[in-house]
């Protein structure tokens, strides 16, 4: 079994989307959870040195550890981020 190639836009190849854009498909993903999220943050999530609006996000985990985002500039349709919520020093 071996996986088939993935052609892999570079950043500058892809569209960045617009908040609308990226508010539209989280709250479909959000709706499709249901009550099975955490408590979903109410201010900017920091990201590294991105600043995420709270209509990017949609979900939480229970731990309120980890948040699930869409994606700026997704790599494929559906391609969404986990990331940590503990901000680490770099």
């Amino acid at each position: 079994n071996t996986p088939p190639d993935l052609e892999i836009p570079s950043d500058d190849q892809r569209r960045a989307r617009t908040e609308s854009d990226m508010a539209k498909e989280s709250a479909l993903y959000s709706s499709a959870l249901g009550a099975r999220a955490g408590t979903l943050p109410t201010e900017e999530v920091l990201f590294g040195k991105f600043r995420l609006r709270p209509s990017q996000v949609f979900y939480a985990s229970a731990s309120g550890l980890s948040l699930a985002t869409v994606n700026l500039k997704p790599l494929v349709p559906g391609h969404v981020l986990i990331i940590p919520r503990r901000v680490v020093p770099t």
